[in-house]
């Protein structure tokens, strides 16, 4: 856990959220990824599968992850998280710890070898701070989203109505600026069955909650974190 105090990013139903964080983030996950590749293999047989020269998968550490979130949120770089509302989570507080340097503060300036216990929390932090931002940015500004568009609050319910297709768009977009490709359908379900969760057991902001969510489990992903 972070020492220093943390701002709420996400306002309905923490207990809930953090669950659903939980249990949903593993859904894109290595192994998921492999089931479906296995599965595209096996009805695409005839369709060869380049190898990487380099098979030997990287982190992305400080500058790298910083950019990379930016740019798949289209957010300044700057501002993507802050504790206590002033000093950066990435280039102050916790800059070591996201494998960055820090020769005039601390007098560090290799790397550390190895990532510290908290550096899975920090960067899960970091996303969720940024998912945060790019919700409220969207849904206060319908007209110019750039991620969540079209997510009407005022039509909730079946998602087999005009909201699931604002739904695919939203996650899809996503997953085109930062995983590169679109979701199979197994991925759809799954953010289509958070969708129902929210529904179901969130009072208030179900949408902004879904969308920080999605975003919080895209964007924690092995497939975005590892280059």
């Amino acid at each position: 856990m972070l020492l220093l105090k943390l701002r709420p990013m996400v306002a309905p139903n923490c207990t809930f959220i953090l669950l659903l964080m939980l249990l949903l983030s593993c859904n894109l996950s290595s192994d998921k990824l492999v089931n479906d590749k296995q599965e595209n293999e096996g009805a695409n047989a005839s369709i060869s599968l380049l190898n990487a020269s380099n098979q030997q998968l990287k982190i992305k550490k400080h500058q790298v992850f910083k950019h990379d979130l930016a740019e798949a949120l289209g957010l300044n770089p700057e501002h993507l998280c802050f504790e206590q509302e002033e000093f950066s989570c990435i280039d102050d507080v916790h800059v070591l710890e996201l494998g960055g340097v820090s020769p005039y503060e601390k007098g560090i300036h290799t790397p550390m070898r190895k990532f510290s216990a908290s550096t899975p929390l920090i960067v899960e932090r970091v996303v969720l701070s940024a998912c945060s931002k790019r919700s409220e940015l969207d849904l206060a500004d319908q007209e110019n989203a750039l991620i969540f568009r079209q997510l009407n609050s005022d039509k909730l319910g079946n998602l087999l109505g005009e909201q699931s297709e604002a739904l695919k768009q939203a996650v899809n977009t996503l997953a085109h600026r930062s995983l590169q490709r679109a979701l199979s359908q197994s991925e759809l379900d799954t953010f289509f069955s958070l969708y129902e969760e929210v529904i179901k057991k969130s009072d208030n902001k179900q949408i902004y909650t879904w969308a920080v969510l999605s975003c919080y489990i895209m964007l924690s992903s092995l497939e975005f974190l590892f280059y």
